[in-house]
């Protein structure tokens, strides 16, 4: 991704970290377990592994929230959590000071498009949700991760549709049309 990219893209996060919900929030167990290695490793062989199985984690992209909920359905994993924005990875170890769970979740601001596997080494099971879209180079940002994971890892990705983002483009065409500017 090219510098202004990321740059546009931290200084959107540094201003309003995501997601933003109350602080004192938790995640649901019923819910957590829809993003959990085991479904993930289930899905990719047909077979299930061991609940634990999943000793280390990345949450590529990770907001304020997703390190919890993982950290909550994976009580035993160690988890990286990789983001652009400092304002993003202050308020998720805020967030994990008083979940309990801080002692498992490290923090990292970097760029994923960089080759971060001589940093942090390799993953049982990497996490990015919603951040492909802010690529102009999804295909480096996927090989990156891919360099991140283990040989039987689990990689999983959320991507928005096309759809879904409609009114947002609308709304941004508007505003340059407009001449008006995000402050």
């Amino acid at each position: 991704m090219a510098n202004r990219e990321v740059l546009a893209v931290a200084q959107q996060y540094e201003k309003f970290p995501f997601p933003s919900i109350p602080w004192l929030a938790r995640p649901v167990a019923t819910h957590a377990h829809s993003i959990s290695f085991e479904l993930g490793q289930y899905l990719r062989t047909g077979s299930y592994v061991p609940h634990g199985a999943a000793t280390r984690i990345l949450v590529a992209g990770c907001g304020t929230f997703e390190p919890l909920v993982l950290a909550r359905v994976h009580p035993r994993a160690t988890i990286v959590a990789v983001d652009l924005s400092a304002a993003t990875l202050k308020t998720l170890r805020r967030r994990a000071w008083l979940s309990g769970v801080s002692q498992r979740i490290t923090t990292l601001q970097a760029d994923l498009h960089e080759d971060l596997s001589a940093k942090l080494g390799t993953f049982d099971y990497i996490v990015c949700t919603g951040v492909i879209h802010h690529s102009s180079t999804p295909a480096v940002l996927i090989a990156s991760l891919r360099r991140l994971l283990k040989t039987d890892g689990v990689l999983r990705l959320m991507l928005y549709a096309a759809q879904s983002r409609l009114w947002i483009y609308e709304l941004q065409r508007f505003f340059r049309a407009s001449g008006l500017q995000a402050q």
